[in-house]
């Protein structure tokens, strides 16, 4: 559910930064949080923006899908036993999504050492 919501209200502001643009309009200016933020584009496009310093590269998925699973984690309300199968579950798809096409070849394991600082 929280994922639907999130994509709902990325694509409401997609529009209106596109009607802002259509309209000749000027963007309001971002303003960073406070506190660092994982912004995660697609399968394996993600930033962190701490301050002034965005961090993008594919490695930083993980970190991402790491801070999704200790989140869902504390608001399962569900017994231990089932918290930890969900948890197991969670990390097995992870593995499979992101960790292994990332590590299974030369090429993808290059690619994991291209963090950029775009911004600082």
């Amino acid at each position: 559910m929280a994922s639907k919501v999130s994509k709902h209200l990325a694509g409401v502001w997609a529009a209106r930064i596109v009607a802002r643009r259509l309209a000749d309009r000027d963007l309001a200016p971002f303003r960073p949080s406070n506190k660092p933020t994982l912004i995660y584009f697609g399968d394996r496009s993600c930033f962190v923006l701490a301050g002034r310093l965005v961090l993008s590269g594919p490695a930083l998925a993980a970190a991402k899908e790491a801070v999704f699973g200790l989140v869902m984690a504390r608001l399962d309300d569900r017994p231990l036993d089932k918290k930890l199968m969900r948890m197991a579950s969670r990390a097995d798809r992870a593995t499979r999504r992101l960790l292994w096409p990332s590590v299974s070849s030369l090429s993808a394991l290059r690619r994991q050492s291209q963090i950029r600082v775009l911004a600082s």
